[in-house]
């Protein structure tokens, strides 16, 4: 994916530039039907999308367990917000989360689909969803003020992939809190996590990315706050 930066929209924390492909349409889309590779290779999103499964891997399981876990293990770990929720149900990374979280932790979760979240939700458990655009982030942030948490200290973004919809799903990076970690699915292949994870700025946040090099893995961002 050829990355330019856009100068004429308004300035997001956390990133250097606005990243686009160059058109509203392939700035809008969840997946174009192919990228090329550092090598110059032809990738064909169509056949991936067919073959690629589990969409959540097990090494990308085992990666959100061990950043869970460490987090709980030295405190840092008080409220998650999640966007796109149970989406590969009991392989999915919300699963994950939730059995590897402590009960005190706090989970927030929004989905447009009330069917990925109705057997997900819990007030027992401190595990509460919300079906709502992602993008609405004032209502969000209403319903989240509720349960009187104001900062997140894990924030994962595996919503629709578009360039324009990651973009406004950074944007509750704002209420990260420091040393907080944002976690990116799909940043292999699809262009939203892929374009905004390359216009973060590295001066403010440690950037990692994960299984980058593993045909048949979606790959895991991350970014951590300084």
């Amino acid at each position: 994916m050829e990355i330019h930066k856009n100068n004429l929209k308004e300035n997001i924390f956390g990133l250097k530039f606005i990243p686009t492909l160059g058109t509203e349409q392939l700035d809008d889309a969840d997946f174009i039907d192919a990228v090329t590779d550092a090598n110059g290779n032809e990738i064909d999103l169509a056949i991936k999308h067919s073959i690629i499964h589990p969409e959540f891997s097990i090494k990308n399981r085992d990666l959100l367990t061990k950043i869970v876990n460490g987090m709980t293990s030295d405190g840092t770990l008080k409220n998650i917000f999640e966007i796109g929720v149970h989406r590969s149900g009991e392989d999915s990374s919300t699963k994950c989360i939730l059995h590897a979280k402590m009960a005190e932790t706090k989970y927030f979760g929004v989905d447009l689909n009330e069917n990925n979240l109705s057997g997900v939700r819990s007030e027992k458990d401190n595990v509460f969803c919300l079906p709502q655009n992602s993008s609405n982030i004032g209502e969000v942030m209403k319903w989240v003020n509720n349960y009187g948490v104001f900062s997140f200290d894990l924030i994962l973004i595996d919503g629709f992939h578009s360039i324009k919809q990651v973009l406004d799903d950074w944007k509750y990076v704002q209420y990260l809190n420091k040393g907080g970690i944002v976690v990116f699915h799909d940043s292999n292949y699809h262009p939203g996590p892929y374009c905004v994870f390359e216009a973060i700025d590295d001066n403010l946040f440690e950037k990692s990315k994960h299984f980058a090099d593993e045909e048949y893995d979606w790959g895991i961002a991350l970014a951590r706050l300084k």
